[in-house]
């Protein structure tokens, strides 16, 4: 399946609406994972549903209608996801920007002070004391700045490895529904071949079963895929 032909069809408004609100909330606090985690419990479940088995091709006609709906939806929720990566790894950036400037402004100032303090120790010692402790106090603000960057940044990228884990979970839903996708067509071009065929209709019925057990094999791949997925997602967010 083609993005082109999966792109005249929308992803459920839900999904779309949760995404977008738990992206939201997770970028402007990056330990704020509530929505995530929804969103990720109620997104990697499979909807796919296997139509039963029959020589009539007119069945999977719904069935490449869901499958074209989640095809597209796990190409959109991709592309976001990468869109809410990318803006992750400027945070991270100017995160790292904040803390360079950050230790060389405040390790300058204690510096500064104690250059005070010994240059008044004598002529000046009110003004020595004082100094002295503006040292202390530029120092401990310094590191309560830098802790305070750190745990930020730690948060951050927990949430960047939380989003690695969905986008590919979004690649490999992705490739999963292509592949189910191609075995169904094969699967419609059976029953289609059967209907007008008189001659060897055992063996067409066979091949028709074959390929019918093929799809039911794609399906659970997809399947189990989306539970593994899913579960990592979880374990990542809540870490």
């Amino acid at each position: 399946m083609s993005t082109a032909d999966a792109s005249s069809l929308t992803t459920s408004p839900l999904q779309n609406e949760q995404l977008v609100s738990a992206i939201l909330d997770v970028h402007k606090d990056a330990t704020n994972t509530e929505k995530l985690l929804e969103f990720a419990r109620s997104h990697y479940v499979s909807r796919l549903e296997t139509p039963e088995f029959s020589l009539a091709p007119s069945i999977l006609h719904n069935f490449f209608h869901d499958l074209s709906h989640l095809y597209t939806e796990h190409v959109m929720t991709g592309e976001m996801l990468r869109s809410l990566d990318k803006a992750f790894a400027q945070k991270l950036h100017r995160i790292a920007a904040y803390k360079k400037v950050s230790a060389v402004f405040f390790t300058a100032a204690a510096v500064i002070c104690v250059w005070a303090a010994a240059a008044n120790a004598d002529s000046n010692r009110p003004a020595a004391a004082a100094a002295a402790a503006a040292s202390v106090l530029f120092g401990a603000l310094g590191t309560w700045i830098q802790s305070l960057l750190k745990k930020r940044e730690r948060a951050v990228e927990s949430r960047k490895e939380t989003l690695g884990v969905m986008i590919i979970g979004a690649k490999i839903a992705v490739k999963d529904l292509s592949s189910v996708h191609v075995v169904a067509r094969r699967l419609q071009f059976e029953a289609e071949s059967l209907s007008e065929t008189v001659d060897d209709h055992g063996e067409k019925v066979a091949a028709l079963e074959k390929c019918f057990e093929e799809l039911l094999g794609k399906v659970d791949d997809y399947r189990g895929d989306m539970k593994w997925v899913k579960r990592v997602v979880i374990q990542s967010s809540i870490s």
